[in-house]
């Protein structure tokens, strides 16, 4: 008898050894059976591996009796790593439409996917079984997100075709959904027919989605795209679609949708500070839309339309801009007449100048101050206008504003009158008098400053100690030991080099208070606090929340706060609350009713810095702002953190209130900004 080689026999061995592995694995699997799942889990993934005649049996039985979530993943894994088309409907039946379930719908995603163009209907019925209206429950929404996500990673022709299909048909919000997953196609016939029907949607993300994809991937079919959007803006989706055609026309700005840009910006931002900040810069450097603004401006009518005109035409070179700008100086309506002036000052024209100077003689208090500030912008190299600044201090109304412009342009010669301001009965008069000798550090100026150190309180009195640092670059305690300091320095003194940061962090000398580690020294102070949804975010490793801590210490510095003096609480989101109208009176009455509602906020919404600054503002009796915020401005008039900073730079020219500002769970150069351009102390808090 003839032996087989050795060789011919490797082949049916591996078969063999195959097959038993095969075997141990469903053998092993079917004693688990009437064990509880748990103990399935481990070994579910491999089954489908396994032949199909021999473990199909076996999985449709598991995933048609699986009970624990954890199984069916497990089982789906195997089947997204190993595709078994003879398992497509029993898949289809792991997901039921009256429980979805959005992890188990990726996993079904996945396995069906897994089949290829096979796969494509199993997986587009799917999605329709959890369509909107089909459920009300509310993981429907995202169990159908994973069902489309599934079949857009397939990016097989079949699966396109069901996608623009989905575009198609349906409810405008899963019509949208479809579309994003069409957003990185090129120019194809179908995609593009769904683009353009997407126009003709009733939802408005629907409509936004196929105007951006054309913006994206048709230039030339854009202009067309905004006339019929346009044509859809009314009603609840006039708003949305209008900023949408702001938006997608800033960036394809061509003669023939010069109007429809402008009505659309006007509409929806008129100040170029929100959705359309980006873009600023390149709509004031288009001569040929400047032009076009310039034209229509006669014929503009509503308030938003002469505002937004105005923040445009600023940067159109010639006269008959500058006409236009002052035509509009003179406007009824405040926000027209303040940009108008603004922009007059911005674009650097002197034959703006005797216009100005008659505004700046206006009754109206605020159109004076942005004349004298324009003015500035103008003048301010020449040494003629320090001379009408001085005069501008005997101005109740521009006061304070004369004092920082002039120290702006370092006048030495303004000192006598500086200090003469120091007994001015307006205590923001003394405060801009004071920072302005802290900037325009003279040896003339110690002496008065001096005497001043026992006349103030709280928040003035830091503000004459802070001069005297600048001025001398010393830290001393009390007036004893700085006129025994002066008695040996005066003879010979000069202001040593001014320190790196024009203004230094403010001493603690006098106060217990503390809030984030930042003194309270002021007795008129208001506390402007986020309770936005960030703030339910834990603080580092412990076990409260950003809110829970601002919350304690905001009690803490309740408690600590004298009898007597006046406070204030604004907490805001989406919206901005007060907790009383104006700052108030502390007695034990007050002090527990704002601890109360203190303790009772809530962490929800968004971050609305800009409004609740603005109401901080409102109240003339502040002289301190602690503003303590965990995130970027989203909500609110101005959203750009940039524009933000300068507009409340702009509000304080004379109001001199010192914002101190904290920023929680990283830096933020707003808040930083903010603290610097006031005199305020910035920390970071992790």
């Amino acid at each position: 008898m003839s032996r087989i080689p050795f060789a011919l026999l490797v082949p049916f061995l591996a078969v063999a050894a195959l097959r038993a592995q095969s075997d141990d694995v469903i053998a092993r699997y079917q004693k688990l059976v009437r064990a509880p799942e748990s103990e399935r889990v481990a070994l579910a993934p491999k089954l489908a591996a396994e032949p199909a005649g021999r473990s199909g049996p076996l999985l449709r039985a598991e995933l048609t009796r699986a009970k624990s979530k954890e199984l069916k993943l497990a089982l789906l894994q195997g089947l997204a790593e190993h595709a078994r088309p003879d398992l497509a409907s029993t898949v289809m039946e792991v997901l039921r439409p009256n429980e979805p379930d959005p992890e188990l719908a990726g996993a079904v995603g996945k396995a069906l996917a897994a089949l290829g163009d096979v796969g494509v209907p199993a997986l587009r019925a799917q999605i329709d079984r959890f369509a909107t209206g089909r459920s009300t429950h509310a993981n429907r929404p995202a169990t159908y997100a994973q069902l489309l996500d599934a079949l857009a990673r397939m990016k097989s022709p079949a699966a396109r075709a069901a996608l623009v299909d989905l575009a198609t048909k349906g409810h405008g919000y899963d019509r949208q959904l479809a579309l994003t997953k069409l957003a990185d196609v090129a120019r194809e016939p179908a995609v593009d027919e769904a683009r353009r029907r997407a126009l003709e949607g009733d939802f408005a993300g629907l409509v936004l989605e196929g105007l951006r994809q054309i913006s994206r991937h048709d230039p030339a079919g854009v202009s067309a795209a905004l006339r019929v959007v346009a044509g859809r803006a009314t009603g609840t989706m006039a708003a949305p679609l209008l900023a949408g055609i702001a938006e997608v026309g800033a960036a394809h700005l061509t003669p023939d949708v010069h109007a429809l840009f402008f009505t659309a910006a006007a509409a929806t931002d008129p100040t170029l500070t929100r959705n359309l900040r980006a873009h600023a810069a390149k709509l004031r450097a288009d001569v040929a839309f400047l032009q076009f603004v310039l034209g229509r401006l006669p014929s503009l009518q509503s308030t938003a339309e002469r505002t937004l005109a105005a923040r445009l035409i600023v940067g159109l070179p010639g006269s008959e801009a500058t006409v236009a700008l002052v035509e509009l100086s003179q406007a009824r309506e405040p926000i027209v007449a303040d940009t108008a002036i603004e922009a007059l000052g911005a674009r650097g024209d002197r034959a703006a100048v005797p216009a100005l100077r008659r505004l700046s003689r206006s009754p109206d208090a605020e159109r004076r101050r942005g004349a004298l500030l324009a003015l500035h912008q103008l003048l301010k190299a020449e040494a003629d206008w320090r001379a009408e600044l001085r005069v501008a201090l005997d101005d109740v109304e521009l006061c304070t504003l004369a004092i920082d412009l002039l120290a702006d342009v370092g006048d030495e010669a303004s000192l006598p009158a500086i200090h003469r301001k120091f007994a001015s009965p307006d205590w923001r008069v003394r405060a801009a008098a004071y920072d302005f000798c802290a900037r325009v550090r003279a040896a003339a100026s110690v002496e008065p400053l001096l005497a001043r150190l026992t006349v103030e309180r709280d928040r003035l009195q830091q503000d004459v100690r802070d001069a005297l640092e600048s001025i001398t670059g010393q830290r001393l305690h009390g007036e004893t030991q700085w006129r025994a300091w002066w008695r040996d320095h005066a003879a010979t003194f000069t202001p040593p080099p001014v320190q790196p940061k024009a203004r230094r962090p403010r001493s603690d000398e006098g106060s217990t208070r503390t809030y984030y580690s930042i003194p309270v020294v002021s007795a008129a102070v208001m506390f402007v606090v986020d309770r936005s949804g960030s703030m339910a975010a834990r603080v580092g490793t412990g076990g409260s929340t950003r809110l829970e801590e601002a919350k304690r210490q905001l009690v803490r510095v309740l408690t600590a706060t004298p009898t007597g003096h006046r406070l204030g609480v604004i907490s805001f989101a989406n919206d901005v609350q007060k907790m009383q109208e104006r700052l108030t009176v502390l007695d034990e009455r007050a002090r527990t009713d704002l601890k109360t509602r203190v303790e009772a906020l809530v962490a929800s919404g968004g971050t609305n810095v800009h409004d609740a600054l603005q109401a901080a503002f409102a109240d003339p009796d502040v002289d301190t702002i602690y503003l303590m915020t965990d995130g970027a401005p989203n909500v609110g008039a101005i959203t750009d953190p940039v524009e933000l900073r300068a507009a409340v730079k702009r509000w304080n020219r004379t109001r001199q209130i010192r914002i101190h500002t904290i920023s929680l769970g990283g830096e933020s150069e707003m808040l930083r900004g903010i603290a610097e351009d006031s005199g305020g102390q910035y920390v970071s808090v992790r």
